[in-house]
């Protein structure tokens, strides 16, 4: 259990560094409820409006599953983009000693 220490650190360090900018984090988290909560309304409508239990092999509460699973490895596997790379350089005050090295920022 020792080495399980090390990586709840490793976790609250992420946390307190996503909470730096607080409200930045809670508006980006609210979006992600947001855009899940529409998700699931528009797949309830499509299924209710629909009339029958199975749509393309999939019922309503397979679609729910799918649309987890696909949401978890997406949260998982995301890659910043460059917008947000930026950002964070930008809010970090990174991006000076960035734009004074001789190879273009985004390359």
């Amino acid at each position: 259990m020792p080495a399980l220490g090390k990586y709840v650190a490793i976790v609250i360090a992420g946390f307190k560094q996503e909470l730096v900018y607080k409200m930045d984090y809670f508006i980006s988290l609210i979006f992600r409820i947001l855009a899940s909560l529409i998700s699931i309304f528009v797949w309830t409508a499509v299924f209710t409006s629909s009339g029958v239990s199975s749509i393309g092999g999939l019922t309503l509460s397979e679609m729910y599953i799918y649309f987890f699973i696909v949401n978890a490895i997406g949260i998982i596997t995301f890659n910043d983009s460059m917008a947000g790379r930026l950002q964070d350089d930008i809010q970090s005050g990174n991006i000076t000693t960035a734009l004074t090295k001789p190879v273009r920022y985004p390359t």
